[in-house]
């Protein structure tokens, strides 16, 4: 329990400033933390901190150097053991934190449009604070041939006759553009 609570905690703080963690970095730093003498606030702000702005989720290797760079300066990396810290080849299948079954009725769409238009909306935020992205109704006023940004549930893809990739957005609205 005590290790499912560390991660969770993991997650909160690299949350906090804005970014995800994979389930495997999760892992790494709850490992890297237990063996070694490592505070978590110190790790969340310097891996952050090393961080290019349009990177929004942090992967076990980011998790990697930042351990392998404060062993190799401090010199403990290892138990008393001989310990040495390994990369899991395994991944262990996600955690069902919540399910919508069935209870008797019928599970609806409706059910999880709310929960689905708050992820998005969250997201969507932390995406366009670091990227520069526009409205999507502001793309036709812009120059032909300019570099465009948007942030947006892809409906559909499709190849048109001239060999170009048409997009086709959903927006919040339910509308597609």
């Amino acid at each position: 329990m005590a290790v499912k609570q560390n991660g969770i905690e993991i997650v909160k703080r690299f949350a906090e400033l804005g970014f995800q963690v994979q389930p495997e970095a999760i892992e790494l730093l709850s490992q890297s933390e237990a063996e070694r003498d490592f505070d978590l606030n110190e790790i969340v702000e310097n891996v952050t901190d090393s961080l290019d702005p349009s990177i929004f989720v942090i992967s076990t290797e980011q998790i990697a150097e930042f351990i392998k760079n404060k062993v190799a300066g401090t010199g403990k990396g290892e138990k008393e053991g001989g310990i040495r810290f390994q990369k899991q080849t395994h991944v262990p299948a996600p955690a069902i934190i919540k399910s919508f079954s069935d209870n008797g009725r019928g599970v609806d769409h409706k059910d999880f449009l709310p929960h689905f238009l708050d992820r998005y909306e969250r997201i969507s935020e932390i995406i366009k604070r670091r990227m520069n992205c526009r409205q999507i109704r502001y793309i036709r006023n812009g120059m032909r041939g300019e570099e465009v940004s948007v942030v947006g549930m892809v409906a559909s893809v499709n190849k048109t006759a001239k060999g170009n990739i048409r997009v086709e957005l959903e927006l919040a609205t339910h509308q597609r553009k």
